[in-house]
């Protein structure tokens, strides 16, 4: 007698179910790495930023400032560096693009100024940053000395 090579309708179908379910399971925990990820990605745009600023006003001797482009304590508009400036329209070193993603980026000033020694102008400064349908975030504090770090925090 010969026998038929392959899979019969109903191998297939049990197949597809189980691939189903275990990819069901694991979803969404795989949605919450990409978000993590997300949040640590821009939180470390952010704080380059900040090193470029120092370390530019250090070479440069000049104060350098990153400015939020919509001159508010809202940064998910995006920001510039630009030597000594008060918004984005004049001489700019650098821009940033918008957070992307659904993630909003506020802080507690609208410019952050380094001088020439790479110090941050007025005192420690601190950003938020959260994703607007979840509950973690990443809030990035700017001492005096203008060294910025990022820590993990449960967003309001």
């Amino acid at each position: 007698m010969h026998r038929n090579k392959g899979f019969t309708l109903l191998e297939l179908l049990m197949t597809i179910i189980i691939v189903s379910i275990v990819a069901s399971i694991a979803l969404p925990s795989f949605l919450s790495v990409i978000e993590r990820n997300q949040l640590s990605s821009q939180a470390n745009s952010f704080i380059g930023a900040v090193s470029m600023a120092r370390s530019e006003a250090a070479k440069r001797g000049v104060t350098m400032s990153l400015i939020s482009n919509s001159t508010t304590s809202d940064w998910s508009s995006g920001w510039c560096l630009t030597p000594g400036a008060t918004n984005c329209t004049g001489t700019v070193t650098h821009k940033y693009p918008p957070t992307a993603g659904g993630l909003v980026l506020s802080g507690n000033r609208s410019i952050f100024s380094f001088d020439a020694r790479g110090y941050l102008s007025t005192s420690s400064g601190t950003l938020t940053l959260c994703k607007s349908s979840g509950k973690e975030g990443q809030q990035i504090t700017i001492n005096a000395a203008g060294r910025a770090n990022g820590q993990r925090i449960t967003c309001p």
